[in-house]
């Protein structure tokens, strides 16, 4: 329950639990234990390690305001995502860094970071001059904004520039308060302008600096982990009829090593899998089912967003034959896989984002 006079929506989860635990190690760098902070909360900082939900705003702003009490400072938010690795955004990260150019990075982030956070919306705005990647607020931080505001931009600040292997980007950043802690302080987080009193928060970056190539580009890596922030994203979005559906389908999908089975992944979840059939019987599906979907969807997406071969993409895919994947293939879409493949629009890296 949320206590009285907070907003309704700091209940609601808002950020990944990851986040979290980049906080409750900033508490413990402070010398101060995160597990007394959250103390009647329902999370520690051990249920945020193995917890891949969302967590709660109110569980987010009891550990800002503790460091906000015990370190103030006007640029607390810049050292606290200053600290936080690029692999924190999960595989929103791979794929940025797996981008062709800074460009095609920053499209990526405003196409997928809501999965990251519900709690924010990113968009784009442009013109010939530049082009702006602009978070907004979907609801009132309170007294922890500025601090929230400022660990964002410095989280994207850096994943970016690590796209293109740079220690700082050099953009020019707008933020949506007054500046409180001077040139000096924030220019030893950020190289390049910063823009006070702004309506958002923003990022904005020259066509020169957009078109800067990524420095480890790899277009396998992209788009495995493209198809894992598009099933994160309609995850976040409600696109699922049930959470153990949604859990089902996120392992198929992501399935490096072959199809699990129907006991592995019974296993996994900690049921019988007589209680997993049961269960998916009273959703209006099977293990087959979801399966053969992951099967098509991967299959589809194999074909517009990679150069594997047909063979290489049915082996992958669990085929012994080639012939019966293109059976296969022909009766979910109509089409070959090479005719598919041909049929396609320019969907393959980077064309997608032009």
């Amino acid at each position: 329950m949320t206590p009285r006079g907070f907003p309704a929506a700091w209940a609601h989860p808002a950020f990944p639990h990851s986040y979290g635990v980049l906080l409750c190690l900033a508490i413990r760098r402070y010398g101060g234990d995160p597990d007394v902070v959250l103390a009647g909360t329902g999370a520690s900082e051990a249920t945020m390690r193995a917890d891949r939900r969302y967590l709660p705003f109110a569980v987010l702003r009891r550990l800002i305001l503790v460091l906000q009490a015990g370190r103030p400072s006007p640029t607390l938010g810049l050292d606290i995502g200053a600290d936080a690795p690029v692999s924190a955004h999960g595989p929103l990260s791979t794929a940025t860094i797996a981008s062709p150019t800074l460009g095609h990075a920053v499209d990526l982030v405003a196409r997928y970071a809501f999965a990251r956070s519900q709690a924010l919306d990113f968009v784009i705005l442009e013109n010939e001059r530049w082009r702006s990647l602009v978070i907004r607020e979907r609801f009132d931080f309170g007294d922890v904004r500025e601090t929230i505001l400022q660990a964002v931009l410095i989280m994207l600040e850096r994943l970016l520039a690590a796209v293109i292997g740079i220690p700082r980007l050099g953009a020019v950043y707008h933020f949506p308060f007054p500046d409180r802690g001077g040139t000096a302080a924030h220019a030893a987080f950020l190289e390049g302008e910063c823009r006070f009193g702004a309506s958002h928060l923003a990022l904005e970056f020259s066509p020169q600096l957009l078109a800067l190539p990524a420095l480890l580009p790899d277009e396998m890596v992209y788009a495995a982990a493209r198809r894992h922030c598009d099933f994160e994203l309609a995850e976040a979005l409600g696109d699922r009829r049930d959470n153990l559906v949604a859990l089902l389908r996120r392992r198929l999908s992501t399935a490096s090593d072959g199809f699990p089975t129907l006991d592995a992944l019974a296993a996994e979840i900690g049921i019988s899998p007589r209680t997993l059939i049961r269960r998916l019987r009273a959703l209006g599906t099977t293990y087959q089912d979801l399966r053969d979907q992951s099967r098509q969807d991967l299959a589809q997406w194999y074909l517009r967003h990679s150069d594997l071969s047909v063979e290489r993409v049915a082996e992958r895919l669990g085929y012994a034959d080639t012939s019966n994947f293109s059976r296969t293939f022909r009766r979910w879409t109509g089409f070959t896989p090479r005719d598919y493949r041909m049929a396609r629009p320019a969907l393959g890296y980077p064309a997608e984002f032009g």
